[in-house]
């Protein structure tokens, strides 16, 4: 299975509508994708969390009830950090002084899906500086 995929594939993958899925982002049960529009991306964890929300909701709990527990679940992170628990820091150059920095503890990514993020942020940023520069090449 590919990496990163957009909202078809992932809507595929766990049986979800795409309408539902992106109800979940919004509302914030599901995290929000890499990239926006036509270039939305979605990780393992996003597969990941879908599922779990599908296996919560098949115990009879509601969206709102898994969006606190994982508030809650965040919080709890957060907190090993402010008790001294290290949490591991990432960081990626992806430009001439810009740099992605993953909490891996918390993104919960692994280090491939980081480094893909890293290289499609790369190219965005590519992209953009030739749309400021005019130098794209139009395509007929």
């Amino acid at each position: 299975m590919k990496s990163l995929l957009t909202i078809d594939e992932l809507s595929q993958a766990t049986g979800v509508s795409v309408r539902t899925l992106r109800y979940y982002v919004s509302s914030g049960v599901l995290d929000k994708p890499t990239g926006e529009t036509r270039n939305a991306r979605y990780g393992t964890h996003h597969l990941d969390q879908v599922r779990n929300i599908k296996k919560l909701q098949e115990e009879g709990l509601t969206l709102n009830r898994i969006l606190e527990i994982k508030k809650e679940s965040l919080r709890d992170k957060l907190n090993k950090k402010e008790i001294g628990e290290p949490i591991t820091t990432i960081e990626i150059p992806t430009d001439k002084g810009i740099s992605i920095v993953f909490m891996k503890e918390l993104c919960g990514l692994k280090k491939e899906e980081m480094i893909e993020i890293a290289k499609d942020f790369a190219q965005y940023l590519e992209m953009r500086q030739k749309e400021k520069t005019g130098c794209q090449t139009k395509k007929a």
